[in-house]
């Protein structure tokens, strides 16, 4: 079974030899309260958090070492080098009490009562709440407390002894016994002495030391730890007690009650059918950076000691993890020699006296718990991110468990848990993921016509051009006022006669005038891509079908460059659509493909039509200069949309004349069908382009932290400014966008 699923007792009580049981190691992530010293801001208490945890994924924390808030999607894409996610198997914030933490606990409590021993191991920086995790407080149970309490009931119910010890591990190679009455009468002056150095008497004269030992089954053991019977908790808590006055601590500037030393409590269940086990509940000394603690002297040692002493912990957790690939990679060689050889990787146990101690934890006999705590606060953030960087390595630990036995050993092999690592994604695949990516966009699935994301529909109009008037049919999409007729007059244009425009006004929105090529018309151009993506950013979209195509009548305009620009061609026809459907002095977005690319730089450069051009995007225009270099008098921003394998718009001939554009930018793809060149992906760049936002969630932002009242360890109400947002759970104010995720609501271009 997994780990938490207790083995049944008929299993347990079976005569023949139960099999070894794959568990795998679990983590959980313990998110303390901010402390005093982490709060600033005077009267009004705060401070900056640096952790989330997605509603939707509750075992998922995410950790940034920012000072930048960053919008994530509940999955944790979107992410940046400086935020990192973490997928646990839970997390308890803030709020969760210690007996919520014991929840995680419990199942593998209960298989201690079946005879299998387990662990539960708190890991994680000075100061983050370890201590208290294990320990409890004078008004607060601690796991310790809580598991001694549950194997009470059960050694009751079995008939079966509970005994305890205590021991501590200091500066890596000192073990002595907390429990041990030589400790506790330690002489006066070693007591004080040891005090000086942050030492309490369990390492002072008249300590035992002692050693750890492997038994002739492999059994981790310490000979001479002495064991003492419990039968209440109240019995067990006045030992607790006991041990904690002789375990070294020292006030550093980062915990007032730093424990200098690893404490290893063990609580043995005997069973009067030869079955036993033991339960370590292990209170680790926190890592530390000495120049945020600030100890000196002695302090420093300890802190050295502590640190390598983790680090070898470390290195153990690293070489389970190559023992586990290789054995993984052995699974295919089976009965080969190379087989039989591919997984003897040295696990470095005995390098240290903690790992050792921990071997049935870390891939031995046993089912295993780690708790990593860590602080919330922006500070801490690198550390955090450490702590829990390990404890997710831990997480692929797979240890062998097995009931233990008085009468033999069991010698049986552990059940197969390793999977093929997933191959590398080939490129193809990653354009689909990319272009699926895209397809997240706000706008996606949306139709021109939705009366709510983007209403409007096919109007018409008469123009008055020079001396003559042109009937104009266009598509009109997006914002717009409730005016039906007038016309924004100025310049060369303007309804004649109440045709059916409307004008922008000041709350209308943006205007961006869709320009198709030849031979085209509006809604062949664009009708199935764009005019969604500039509605959703805030623009009024309009697509002219430009005389004699689509549903406008006439004679069509010749195409050719040097008619952009005459009298009655399709640059005073633009003009006149502008004029009358924004107030004067509007500088309209213009969008063109092909022949309406051209017509849109033609405007962009000539004195006649400039001011009432905004940006241009120009896809795969049609164009050729008239005057020599006369893209150089373009003062927009362009933007140039292009696919080489296009075989109608040689790409090698246009980059000559896209140099000229003075703020030219270029999107260009290799292929039609690769990822860059979905209607998608190009309208992300087109909108991005024209609004300074990108609208893909992945690449969204807060500019606004989102604040939550929290309590700090003294109780104190305190204001964190959440560093973590997650889509979904803001409200629009947090970001830019209209709609929640960031965006510029149409402005900029």
């Amino acid at each position: 079974p997994a780990l938490g699923q207790a083995p049944s007792v008929a299993m347990a009580a079976s005569a023949a030899e139960p099999p070894e049981l794959s568990a795998r190691l679990q983590v959980y992530a313990r998110v303390r309260p901010p402390l005093p010293r982490e709060l600033s801001g005077g009267g009004k208490k705060a401070f900056t958090r640096c952790l989330g945890v997605p509603k939707a994924a509750a075992s998922r924390i995410v950790c940034t070492t920012s000072d930048a808030p960053i919008l994530l999607n509940a999955d944790g894409s979107g992410a940046t080098a400086d935020v990192r996610e973490f997928d646990l198997d839970g997390v308890f914030e803030e709020a969760a009490s210690t007996r919520d933490t014991y929840a995680a606990c419990a199942p593998l409590v209960s298989t201690v009562a079946e005879g299998i021993n387990a662990t539960v191991f708190a890991y994680g920086q000075t100061g983050s709440g370890k201590s208290h995790t294990m320990f409890g407080s004078p008004t607060e149970d601690g796991l310790i407390t809580l598991a001694a309490r549950d194997l009470l009931a059960a050694a009751a119910s079995q008939g079966a002894a509970l005994s305890v010890s205590c021991l501590q591990i200091y500066q890596s190679k000192v073990l002595t016994d907390l429990l041990e009455p030589a400790a506790a009468t330690a002489s006066t002056a070693a007591g004080a002495a040891a005090a000086r150095v942050g030492a309490g008497p369990a390492v002072g004269a008249g300590a035992a030391r002692l050693k750890v030992r492997e038994g002739a089954d492999g059994d981790v053991v310490v000979p001479g730890l002495s064991r003492h019977a419990v039968t209440s908790t109240d019995q067990l808590e006045a030992l607790l007690a006991r041990a904690s006055e002789n375990r070294v601590s020292a006030h550093t500037a980062l915990n007032s009650t730093s424990s200098r030393s690893h404490a290893i409590v063990t609580l043995y269940m005997d069973r009067t059918d030869g079955v036993f086990s033991k339960l370590h509940l292990v209170d680790l000394a926190g890592s530390e950076r000495v120049k945020q603690s600030k100890v000196e002297g002695a302090g420093m040692k300890e802190a050295s000691s502590i640190n390598l002493s983790l680090f070898h912990l470390a290195r153990v957790v690293q070489a389970l993890q190559v023992a586990q690939q290789e054995s993984t990679k052995a699974g295919t060689k089976a009965g080969t020699k190379a087989g039989a050889t591919a997984c003897k990787v040295h696990i470095p146990y005995k390098d240290d006296a903690l790992s050792h101690l921990l071997k049935d934890a870390l891939g031995g006999n046993g089912t295993s718990v780690l708790i990593a705590t860590v602080s919330p606060a922006l500070t801490h953030a690198f550390e955090t991110r450490s702590t829990l960087g390990f404890a997710l390595s831990c997480g692929s630990i797979v240890n062998k468990a097995r009931v233990n036995r008085r009468s033999k050993a069991n010698q049986t092999s552990a059940i197969p848990n390793n999977e093929p690592a997933a191959p590398k994604p080939s490129r193809a695949a990653m354009a689909r993921a990319a272009a699926k990516a895209a397809q997240q966009l706000p706008w996606a699935g949306v139709v021109a016509g939705d009366p709510v994301l983007c209403p409007g529909g096919r109007r018409s109009t008469r123009l008055n051009v020079g001396k003559s008037t042109v009937e104009i049919s266009y598509l009109d999409y997006g914002p717009r006022t409730s005016t039906d007729s007038g016309g924004g007059g100025g310049g060369g244009g303007g309804v004649d006669g109440g045709g059916d425009c409307g004008t922008l006004g000041v709350g209308g929105g943006r205007l961006a005038v869709l320009l198709h090529g030849y031979p085209s018309a509006a809604e062949w151009c664009f009708g199935g891509w764009l005019i969604p993506a500039l509605a959703h950013a805030g623009f009024r979209v309009v697509a002219v079908d430009m005389p004699g195509c689509g549903h406008s009548p006439g004679t069509p305009l010749r195409t050719r460059s040097e008619n952009n620009l005459k009298p009655g061609g399709p640059a005073e026809i633009v003009a006149a659509m502008i004029d009358a459907l924004a107030p004067a002095g509007t500088r309209a977005v213009l969008v063109g493909s092909d022949w309406g690319g051209g017509v849109a730089l033609s405007m962009a450069h000539s004195r006649k039509h400039r001011h009432r051009v905004g940006s241009i995007v120009a896809h795969l225009p049609s164009y050729s200069e008239v005057e020599k270099d006369e893209l150089r008098r373009i003062k927009s921003d362009v933007m140039v949309c292009w696919v080489k394998d296009d075989q109608m718009h040689n790409f090698n001939k246009w980059k000559l004349i896209l140099k000229k554009i003075p703020r030219a930018t270029a999107y260009v793809a290799s292929r039609h069908d690769e990822a860059a060149w979905s209607c998608a992906s190009r309208e992300r760049a087109i909108v991005k382009f024209l609004t300074g936002v990108d609208y893909l969630p992945a690449a969204q932002a807060v500019i606004k932290r989102p604040t939550q009242v929290v309590e700090s360890t003294e109780g104190v109400k305190a204001t964190a400014h959440q560093n973590i947002v997650f889509r979904g759970e803001l409200t629009r104010r947090t970001t830019t966008d209209h709609d929640g995720a960031a965006g510029g609501g149409g402005g900029g271009g």
